[in-house]
C-alpha cells in the first residue's frame, strides 16, 4: 500500500454529506442551522461548486474588515444580510486522494477543511477534532505493539539478569547452530536490535528455551502462535497494507490478551 489518502482513513467513520448554504442564505438562517446541529462552520455552495466556508470566525473577521457594515443599523440589519457577505472565499479544501498527512497539516491552521473534487459540490467537512479522532484510531494499534514489544524486552532483559547468563555467549551458540547458509537467521548481540523473528527465534531455541524460559512461558508452540501473530500484525500496520482503524475487534482483543499475557511475566 502506498500513502494513505483520506478516502482511506474516512472509511468507516460514518460521515454524512453537508449541510449547505447558498451565497444568497440569510446570515440569520445560517446561524439557526449552525446552532441547531452544533457547527462551528457551514460550506458555501452555488450550483454544486465550493464558494468558500462560513464559520463564526469568518463573520467577526468579515465584519472587521468590511466597513459598509458600519453603515447597517444595528444587529439586526446584519442578521438580514446574505452569507456571501461573510463567507472566506480562501476555504482550504482537499480531495480524497490527498494525503491523510496533508488533512492533518492543514487542520493545524484552520478549524474545519471541505473534502471533494477541487471547486466542486463538498462531500466531508472534517473538523480539527474530526482530524484528533483519525489520529488516534490510526495510532491505537501502533501503540499497543510498541507497548507488547517493550514489555517483551524487558522480560527477556530480567530473565537474562535474573539467571545470570551473558546474552552474546547464548547469541553467538545459536548463530553457530544455524551455520552459514541461515546467515540471514543469525540473531544480533543486542535485544533492542532483535527483530520478532529473532525475538521468537532466541526464545525457543535449545540454547536458552531450558535455562531462560520453559518454566516461565506455557510451551513453545504457543510462543510461536502469539509473537507470529504480532509480527504479522505489526508488518501489515507499520507498512500500512492494513489501517489500524480498519482491523477487526478479534484482531485487536488478541493483542490485548497477549499484552495481559506478558504481564504476568513482569
Amino acid at each position: 500500500m502506498g500513502e494513505i489518502t483520506i478516502q482511506d482513513v474516512i472509511e468507516g467513520m460514518n460521515l454524512s454529506e453537508p449541510v449547505t448554504v447558498t451565497p444568497e442564505t440569510r446570515l440569520r438562517d445560517a446561524l439557526q442551522i449552525m446552532s441547531s446541529n452544533g457547527f462551528s462552520q457551514l460550506p458555501v455552495v452555488k450550483e454544486d461548486k465550493l464558494k468558500g466556508m462560513l464559520s463564526y470566525k469568518s463573520i467577526v473577521k468579515q465584519m472587521e474588515l468590511n466597513q459598509d457594515f458600519e453603515r447597517k443599523k444595528g444587529s439586526i440589519a446584519l442578521l438580514e444580510l446574505a452569507v456571501r457577505h461573510f463567507t472566506d472565499p480562501d476555504a482550504k479544501a482537499l480531495s480524497l486522494d490527498d494525503s491523510v498527512f496533508e488533512l492533518f497539516k492543514v487542520t493545524k491552521a484552520e478549524d474545519a477543511v471541505v473534502i471533494g473534487e477541487t471547486g466542486g459540490k463538498p462531500r466531508y467537512v472534517i473538523t480539527n477534532f474530526d482530524a484528533v479522532n483519525i489520529l488516534e484510531r490510526l495510532s491505537e494499534v501502533f501503540l499497543l505493539i510498541e507497548q507488547i514489544e517493550d514489555m517483551l524486552r524487558s522480560i527477556l532483559k530480567k530473565q537474562l539478569e535474573t539467571q545470570g547468563l551473558d546474552l552474546s555467549e547464548i547469541v553467538q551458540k545459536i548463530n553457530q547452530n544455524l551455520g552459514p547458509a541461515q546467515q540471514s537467521y543469525h540473531l544480533p548481540r543486542t535485544i533492542e536490535k532483535m527483530s520478532w523473528d529473532n525475538y521468537i527465534t532466541f526464545i525457543t531455541n535449545k540454547e536458552s528455551w531450558t535455562p531462560l524460559f520453559s518454566k516461565m512461558f506455557e510451551t513453545i508452540t504457543s510462543v510461536k502462535n502469539y509473537f507470529s501473530f504480532v509480527r504479522d500484525l505489526r508488518n501489515d500496520v507499520f507498512h500500512f497494507r492494513k489501517l489500524s482503524h480498519t482491523l477487526g475487534d478479534s484482531e485487536i482483543n488478541k493483542l490485548g490478551r497477549i499484552k495481559a499475557w506478558l504481564k504476568n511475566f513482569q
